[in-house]
C-alpha cells in the first residue's frame, strides 16, 4: 500500500496537511485517481505549483489531471541522484561535471540554458551519461532549470523535505509499518489536531500587544512598519523586518530605463543552487522588461552591497505602487 500526502504552506509559513490517499501502488493510474478525487472534493481546485520528487508516474498524472498546475522537481533529489547515476561513469571528471551542471542549471535565460546544455553534452559525451542527462533530466527541464522555474511562486520551497518530515512524524505515531487502517487514520488525525493547535496558538499570540523593544524597522521606518503590522502575520512580518534590517548593508542608486536595458547580466558561476545565493540575480532583467509595460515603470533602482563594486539586484517601481525585484524575495 502507498500513502500519498498533500501539504500546503499557510500564512504563518507552516505545513498543513490538506489531503491524503491510500492506494495499492504508485502507478500513473493510481496517481490519476488520487488527483481526480482531490478535484472532485474541492470543486476542481488545483494548486498553482506542485513540488514532487520527480516520480515519472506522478508527473504524467499531473500533466493530465492538473493541467493548470506547474510541476516542479525537488532540487535535493536531483542533487542526490547525480552521484548515484553518474559518479562511477565519469570517474575523475565527476567533480568538474557537477560544477558545469550547476552553472547550466542556474542560467536565468532559456537561450543561455540551452546553449550551456549543448556544451555540457558535448563535453561529457559518454553514451550512458548522455542517455541519463537527456532522458531523465533534459526531458523535464521545465521542472528544475532556473530559467523556467524562476517566475513561479513557491513560498520559498525548493524541496520535498516537508513531506518527508511529515512522513517521519506519522511513523513516530504508528511506530511500525504493520498497522491497521484504523491506526493509520488515528495517526493522521492526531497530526492534524497538532497542526490546528499550533495554528490557534500562533493566532492567540497575535491578539496580545508585544512588549519587546523596538526593532530597527520600527525605528527607521515607523509608518512602513505600522502598515506591515496591520497586514502581515507575525511570521511574514519577521521576514520583512529582517529584509529591512539587511538594507543597511546595501546601497541604492536611481538609474534610467535605458541604463537598465544596457546592463550586461553576469552569468552565475556558483556551484550550488542559485536560490541559496541572495546576492545573485534570481531572474533575468531582460525577462522582466519584456513582460512589463514600459509605461507602467515609475522608477528603477540598482542595488549593490556596500563592499561590492557592481550591482547585484534591481528594483522596478510601478505606477500602481507595486514593484518587482530581481531578488524575488521582496
Amino acid at each position: 500500500m502507498a500513502l500519498s500526502l498533500f501539504l500546503c504552506i499557510d500564512n504563518h509559513g507552516a505545513s498543513r496537511l490538506v489531503g491524503c490517499a491510500l492506494t495499492d501502488d504508485e502507478s500513473a493510474d493510481a496517481h490519476r485517481w488520487i488527483l481526480r478525487q482531490t478535484k472532485q472534493a474541492t470543486g476542481n481546485c488545483v494548486p498553482a505549483v506542485i513540488m514532487t520528487d520527480a516520480d515519472p508516474a506522478l508527473d504524467l498524472a499531473i500533466a493530465e489531471e492538473y493541467e493548470e498546475s506547474y510541476a516542479m522537481h525537488c532540487i535535493f533529489h536531483i542533487a542526490q541522484n547525480l552521484p548515484r547515476n553518474l559518479e562511477t561513469r565519469l570517474g575523475e571528471q565527476y567533480r568538474e561535471f557537477v560544477k558545469d551542471f550547476y552553472i547550466t542549471r542556474n542560467a536565468l535565460i532559456p537561450e543561455i540554458f540551452e546553449r550551456k546544455w549543448v556544451q555540457l553534452i558535448e563535453k561529457y559525451n559518454q553514451p550512458e551519461v548522455v542517455r541519463y542527462l537527456q532522458r531523465t533530466l533534459y526531458s523535464s527541464k521545465r521542472a528544475w532549470a532556473r530559467a523556467y522555474t524562476a517566475t513561479r511562486f513557491t513560498a520559498g520551497i525548493q524541496t520535498t523535505s516537508r513531506i518527508e518530515s511529515y512522513n517521519a512524524q506519522i511513523k513516530r505515531f504508528i511506530l511500525n509499518s504493520n498497522v491497521s487502517l484504523l491506526e493509520l487514520t488515528e495517526a493522521l488525525e492526531r497530526s492534524i489536531n497538532e497542526e490546528s493547535k499550533r495554528a490557534k496558538y500562533k493566532y492567540w499570540k497575535t491578539r496580545f500587544p508585544s512588549t519587546s523593544s523596538a526593532t530597527l524597522s520600527q525605528t527607521l521606518f515607523p509608518k512602513l512598519d505600522e502598515t506591515l503590522c496591520h497586514f502581515l502575520t507575525p511570521t511574514m512580518l519577521k521576514v520583512q523586518r529582517a529584509e529591512i534590517k539587511n538594507c543597511l548593508n546595501y546601497q541604492a542608486s536611481a538609474i534610467t530605463q535605458e541604463e537598465i536595458i544596457e546592463y550586461q547580466e553576469f552569468e552565475s558561476n556558483t556551484t550550488q543552487f542559485i536560490e541559496d545565493d541572495e546576492d545573485t540575480l534570481q531572474i533575468s532583467m531582460n525577462y522582466i522588461l519584456k513582460n512589463v509595460d514600459i509605461d507602467r515603470i515609475e522608477e528603477t533602482w540598482a542595488i549593490r552591497a556596500v563592499t561590492a563594486s557592481r550591482f547585484c539586484h534591481f528594483i522596478i517601481l510601478l505606477t500602481d505602487r507595486t514593484h518587482i525585484c530581481s531578488c524575488l524575495g521582496l
